[in-house]
């Protein structure tokens, strides 16, 4: 009887096991047959899928999570924006990208508060929570 009952409890540590590797699998390449998106990159195939025009509204369609300012205010007491970037070059908060047509945009990357403090240059002392890298297309030659 009791050779049984361990017999049966390893059947069904053996079935939980394959169980839970087969979730993991799902989840690792973003679930039924689809592709696993980055959570901090916007490709143009993405962007022309939306009917947006520019920037702003393809961000607050795909990737709202983009516009959250995490911390209102620096360790130095100033206010915090994310920042809006072209080929790496400050261009401004995150108004700028209202006047930024989506098309001639490669992709769209976004930087946490510390990675884009320590990667990108802005002028004076503007403070990053964040930032918004936008990579155009090199115009053909």
């Amino acid at each position: 009887m009791m050779g049984m009952l361990k017999r049966s409890q390893g059947i069904v540590v053996l079935f939980l096991m394959a169980m839970a590797l087969g979730m993991a699998g799902c989840a690792a390449s973003g679930g039924e047959g689809g592709t696993r998106r980055d959570p901090n990159l916007l490709t143009s195939d993405e962007m022309a899928q939306t009917s947006s025009a520019n920037l702003y509204d393809v961000i607050e369609q795909l990737r709202p999570r983009w516009f959250q300012v995490r911390s209102v205010t620096s360790l130095q007491g100033q206010n915090q924006q994310i920042g809006v970037f072209v080929n790496r070059v400050y261009q401004g908060g995150l108004d700028t990208l209202r006047g930024m047509p989506k098309s001639g945009v490669a992709q769209v990357r976004y930087l946490d508060g510390p990675t884009a403090s320590a990667q990108l240059r802005t002028p004076g002392a503007t403070a990053l929570a964040g930032a918004i890298v936008v990579e155009t297309v090199a115009p053909d030659r």
